[in-house]
């Protein structure tokens, strides 16, 4: 039972906020006059991995995709600082084996998302030399912490908290320049029985990137926000390595690789209530396909309906 609960802390809008000393235009943005918040959310999240390369003059790539992740939560936030309590059934029945732990914290000036993730449930097909197999569940695994921020230039105004934890309220539409930057460390390592390896592997990951993007918060009438950002990052520090055997290989880097952090929201405010959906994806390439590129897209969904009174 202990494994399928998961706790979540999200600071939204109060000490942030407070450190920045930001003020708030208030002809663009509100606070909610009502002081608690509550909140039923269903959230989902998977990660699919794409490797192509080439092996002592043999051609390779893999298509995987991790088993999807689906978790019940209720949260309760007075004054924009929550905390949550999140419980995966799979996870209960015996029929989840992954591990992910979510943090996160939106100001209007600042924010980050703080994602680790134990996978092991990737599967899908193997290409060596012309010929498929399959790759079945537990033969590659995956531990991977990504943390992803941003600074909004027109915090005054443009409000991420309106479109991702409802502690503040847009009253007109907006948008603002953004600064971003995202740390990635870990791994990824299969054994030695998949076709065409003879011992285990392990590609050691450790990339900063940092950009500049855009984000809108379209007000509609009747209560609706539509929320949409893009911060595409160049990776500018890359220390990855191959490990096999006895063996140790720096990978290749390639000028420019990518790091992309999109952020979408729809929420319908009506009353003390409101029902939304979000969703944010991490999307990293690196290295080169002539002799290793890997992809990673690591994306997480939430339905919510909540209340304040």
């Amino acid at each position: 039972m202990a494994l399928a609960i998961a706790t979540t802390f999200l600071c939204t809008d109060g000490a942030a906020q407070g450190l920045l000393r930001s003020k708030l235009d208030t002809a663009y943005i509100g606070r909610p006059k009502e002081a608690w918040t509550f909140k039923v959310r269903l959230n989902q999240s998977g990660s699919t991995v794409k490797m192509e390369g080439n092996q002592d003059g043999t051609a390779f790539s893999t298509q995987l995709g991790s088993q999807m992740k689906s978790t019940v939560s209720v949260a309760a936030s007075y004054r924009g600082l929550s905390a949550g309590l999140a419980l995966n059934p799979m996870k209960m029945l015996g029929k989840y084996s992954d591990f992910e732990l979510n943090m996160n914290a939106y100001s209007n000036r600042v924010g980050l998302d703080v994602v680790y993730a134990q996978v092991n449930s990737y599967t899908g097909t193997l290409t060596w030399d012309g010929a498929d197999s399959d790759v079945e569940s537990g033969l590659v695994e995956q531990r991977m912490l990504t943390v992803s921020g941003y600074y909004a230039f027109n915090g005054s105004r443009f409000s991420y908290p309106a479109a991702f934890t409802q502690s503040q309220v847009q009253r007109r539409s907006c948008g603002s320049w953004l600064l971003g930057a995202t740390l990635m460390w870990g791994y990824y390592e299969h054994g030695g029985d998949l076709q065409g390896a003879n011992e285990s592997a392990r590609m050691k990951v450790r990339q900063l990137g940092i950009g500049g993007g855009y984000g809108y918060n379209l007000v509609l009438k009747k209560g609706w926000l539509v929320h949409f950002s893009s911060v595409p990052q160049l990776t500018i520090y890359a220390n990855d390595r191959i490990e096999s055997g006895s063996e140790r290989q720096d990978a290749p880097f390639h000028f420019p690789n990518i790091i992309v952090t999109g952020r979408v929201a729809v929420v319908r405010s009506f009353g003390n209530k409101f029902i939304g959906l979000t969703g944010v994806v991490n999307r990293n390439a690196a290295g080169l396909r002539s002799k290793v590129h890997i992809e990673n897209v690591k994306w997480r969904g939430r339905l919510f309906f909540g209340f304040r009174i």
